[in-house]
């Protein structure tokens, strides 16, 4: 078994990041927004991501609201796809993406993107969802 060049002990951790959006984050007087959550450090991996919501949107004329989760090399929905957050909320009610992913060499960015149907995101009223993204960060970068 060939053993030199490996990396051992790399050092990080695991952690889950809990992020809440309220209808009082949508300000964009438009139908898309971008938020940023937090910078993922370089070489490290986004495991997973789920969407729950605790309190269903809701805004004047608005017909559809759904938040993904990305980045800008991932794209809107490289860590997890569109969910619908002005559907009812229940118990069983959520979004679980299961990935893997690793942005590029740097440092970059991880938003949640939010579009709505009908009326401008300015126009919620009410909603609550929590975003919880699984990262494992790595202190020491491999060779």
């Amino acid at each position: 078994m060939l053993t030199s060049g490996l990396a051992l002990n790399l050092g990080g951790d695991i952690a889950v990041k809990r992020f809440t959006l309220t209808n009082n984050d949508c300000t964009a007087v438009a139908t898309t927004q971008t938020i940023a959550l937090f910078t993922l450090g370089k070489e490290s991996i986004v495991t997973g991501v789920r969407i729950k919501g605790r309190t269903a949107f809701a805004g004047t004329a608005i017909t559809a609201v759904t938040a993904s989760v990305g980045s800008t090399s991932l794209g809107a929905a490289g860590l997890a796809a569109a969910f619908d957050i002005l559907q009812a909320v229940a118990a069983g009610t959520f979004q679980l993406s299961q990935c893997f992913k690793q942005g590029p060499d740097a440092a970059e960015a991880v938003n949640v993107y939010l579009t709505s149907v009908g009326g401008n995101l300015s126009a919620m009223t009410a909603g609550k969802v929590d975003i919880d993204v699984y990262v494992l960060s790595q202190t020491t970068p491999a060779p």
